[in-house]
């Protein structure tokens, strides 16, 4: 099993204005990327998952977020989407 590490991102709302007020973006990297890669390098091409969760979501989940995404997510904001 490969490890991975979660980090969050605040977001700037003028940037970002899609994104709801009540959702957290979360994305999920290698570690090693994490730790050889400078973060303003880090694109979507090198993300192993990104999570958009809403108040909601967070609370379905009781605030435990998997990764790889679980059945319980496969209806949430995700990139790349849920597979079975």
């Amino acid at each position: 099993m490969k490890r991975a590490v979660f980090m969050r991102q605040n977001l700037n709302r003028k940037r970002h204005s899609k994104i709801p007020r009540d959702t957290l973006s979360l994305f999920v990297i290698n570690v090693d990327t994490f730790s050889h890669v400078n973060w303003a390098e880090i694109n979507h091409t090198r993300l192993l998952q990104r999570y958009d969760l809403s108040l909601q979501d967070m609370k379905s989940l009781n605030l435990t977020i998997s990764y790889p995404p679980d059945e319980r997510m496969k209806y949430m904001k995700m990139y790349p989407l849920f597979e079975h």
